[in-house]
């Protein structure tokens, strides 16, 4: 897999509220060879000031690609130092960037392709939403706590997928939990769809029971811990059914059922 290390500049960013934010950045290596599902190590602090802290670069999906234009999006949220700093960057700010890392989503072995998002793990399920486009029948089951943390549903729509919307307050779409949705889904018609999901820890334990109770194959991107971004300082260990395998390198993206077996 090619690796690159760019010092991207940084063409746009937007504010989504409630502290989420959407940057674009121009790294052309990056981009040209990004898949959907891997990921970049971004430094938050623009690249031509003194290396001070925080020194360690921070690992996000890419939220979309063009290689024609040479950029590539991410989406965070602003939860500490790192991303508070990277949120008040200025367009034209550069920062390092070493990508693409990780292993892509498989190709889908069905029609029916179910998407299950949650919170800030929703960039790589709109990525391969608009990488499957029309060729795939697309549901994306979307869950936040509130409205609020639901963003860019209408870059599902364009990409030609079905979206069903839940929060746990009931304040955009359905009341409940996008989990309870899927199985809705799943128990009402005949059903063999490809499940990918990406999101928090409990969503993605719930949702690789629910596939292997339904006999369904599905695969989820999982977050750690990570520095390094390849393999080297072993902080971002999964504990699979085959024992630990790194994140960064084996992963972000597995069989739901070597995870959660």
């Amino acid at each position: 897999m090619s690796r690159h290390q760019e010092k991207a500049r940084l063409a746009a960013q937007t504010a989504l509220g409630a502290g989420y934010f959407e940057a674009v950045l121009e790294a052309p290596a990056i981009a040209r060879d990004a898949r959907t599902g891997q990921f970049a190590l971004v430094g938050c602090r623009p690249a031509d000031e003194p290396l001070v802290d925080p020194i360690l670069l921070r690992p996000f999906s890419f939220l979309a690609r063009d290689p024609a234009a040479g950029t590539v999006s991410i989406f965070y949220r602003v939860v500490g130092r790192g991303t508070d700093l990277l949120s008040r960057a200025h367009e034209g700010d550069r920062f390092e960037l070493v990508g693409p890392l990780g292993r892509a989503w498989p190709e889908p072995e069905a029609r029916e392709v179910l998407l299950v998002a949650g919170g800030v793990g929703m960039p790589p399920l709109l990525d391969l939403a608009i990488e499957l486009g029309a060729d795939h029948e697309v549901t994306v089951f979307y869950g936040g706590r509130s409205k609020d943390h639901i963003h860019l549903v209408d870059r599902f729509e364009a990409a030609g997928a079905r979206l069903v919307v839940t929060t746990d307050d009931g304040s955009l779409g359905a009341r409940g939990t996008n989990v309870e949705a899927l199985r809705a889904h799943l128990e009402h018609g005949d059903h063999a769809p490809t499940v990918y999901a990406c999101g928090p820890e409990g969503m993605l334990a719930a949702t690789a029971a629910l596939t292997r109770e339904k006999d369904v194959r599905a695969f989820v991107s999982v977050e750690a811990p990570m520095a390094c971004g390849i393999g080297v300082c072993r902080g971002c260990a999964v504990r699979t059914k085959d024992g630990y395998r790194m994140a960064c390198v084996d992963g972000p993206v597995f069989d739901a059922r070597e995870v959660y077996p």
